[in-house]
């Protein structure tokens, strides 16, 4: 009687378990796949995150032609700051420049981009995402055909150093600057960023899990009279620095640095992250051979706008420094990038001049979130972006690695 009981009930839990593996796939297959490009903003964090690019509206449909351009890159390439904080997040809203790329070229553009990625963080998200959605998705996804890389020189170089200190334990630090042992650094650092774990087979099982669990802490933090800090709303002693000069009036933000965080790094140290940045290039020409990548210089806050004041404050120790010799450092850095863009025969693009012929005029970042660009620096950056890219199709110097 009782090995009967026991065969039942062995029976019917395997028939439960192969039922919700059945219902999850088809869900998976022919649901969840299919409201993807339709997924409102503020459902997008609980999608698995490689995932997350076929929620993109910058493109025309859930998986994107075959000739679209990808964006590589930190938050910058992701659209964080003001025009993605003032979206309707209840509709897949645009918030970045990927959407006005896309929607003067005619061009599926998807973004690869991930908050405070460094450069090997950034050309991790990109193979993670990839590799994630062939062989685990089945939502099949090319490398794309033209892929603008982004070196944000707000922050690139000291997350770059912060990678080293983090990642680079267990090796041999005489050897940093041997491009082939640093090679093997960044293939073994990619393979342990990538994201598929057997308990995330199902992604709208994820999903659902994802958003559950928000609930219960959103409902547990409302129950502990948590509370949000607004920091739009705090009074900075800025004193005599950062003083913004536009055409018809001075401003002052309201964050006691303009995100050039490079000032606080030695000789030294800019000239390893930059090596580091010229390293991630090249991992990513090698491992994807018919993907045309192009170099792009994205500015810091800092060096966008003219100044009244003498003095700004660019990075968390709070030194003041003053603006020629800030933006002599920041035309070393350009210069080296571009240097490294030109060594690795990929074609370059500045997009400072654009970015600050549109400072003299009014504020490109915040106000709420001034170390990211808001609407207009983004529709300024699509537009700049979108002009690199007509003159390169239309000259037909696509220039092969």
């Amino acid at each position: 009687m009782n090995y009967n009981k026991i065969k039942n009930f062995s029976i019917n839990t395997i028939l439960i378990l192969v039922s919700i593996l059945v219902c999850c796939w088809l869900i998976d297959k022919f649901v969840f796949n299919g409201i993807l490009s339709n997924l409102p903003l503020n459902r997008h964090e609980f999608v698995e995150r490689p995932l997350r690019v076929f929620a993109q509206s910058s493109k025309k449909d859930l998986i994107p032609q075959n000739d679209y351009i990808g964006i590589i890159g930190d938050s910058y390439a992701q659209g964080k700051g003001d025009w993605l904080l003032e979206a309707d997040k209840t509709k897949n809203s645009p918030f970045n420049a990927a959407h006005i790329l896309h929607d003067l070229s005619g061009y599926d553009v998807v973004s690869f981009g991930r908050s405070g990625a460094d450069n090997p963080k950034a050309v991790a998200q990109f193979v993670d995402t990839l590799d994630y959605a062939s062989h685990f998705s089945g939502l099949p996804l090319s490398a794309p055909k033209q892929c603008l890389v982004y070196f944000y020189a707000g922050n690139d170089l000291r997350d770059n150093m912060t990678r080293m200190e983090v990642s680079y334990k267990g090796y041999d630090i005489s050897k940093v600057n041997d491009p082939e042992y640093f090679q093997n650094f960044l293939a073994s650092f990619v393979e342990s960023e990538k994201s598929y774990s057997i308990v995330k087979w199902s992604p709208s099982l994820t999903y659902m899990t994802r958003i559950l669990f928000a609930k219960i802490n959103s409902a547990a933090a409302s129950f502990a009279g948590a509370k949000s800090e607004d920091n739009s709303k705090h009074d900075w002693p800025y004193q005599d620095a950062n003083i913004i000069k536009l055409t018809d009036t001075t401003v002052k933000p309201n964050f006691p640095r303009l995100d050039m965080l490079t000032l606080n790094l030695t000789q030294n140290e800019i000239k390893l992250g930059l090596y580091i940045f010229e390293q991630s290039l090249i991992f990513l020409k090698n491992n994807y051979p018919d993907t045309i990548f192009y170099v792009v210089y994205v500015p810091s806050v800092l060096e966008c706008y003219e100044y009244e004041s003498d003095l700004v404050i660019g990075d968390r120790t709070g030194n003041k420094v003053n603006v020629d010799e800030a933006m002599r450092i920041a035309q070393q850095v350009e210069n080296s990038v571009q240097e490294i863009a030109q060594n690795q025969n990929l074609l370059y693009f500045d997009t400072l001049p654009y970015l600050r012929k549109a400072a003299k005029h009014e504020m490109l970042h915040g106000p709420v979130d001034v170390g990211h660009l808001n609407q207009k620096g983004y529709t300024v950056l699509g537009e700049a972006l979108n002009k690199f890219i007509a003159e390169i199709n239309a000259s037909g110097n696509i220039r092969k690695q």
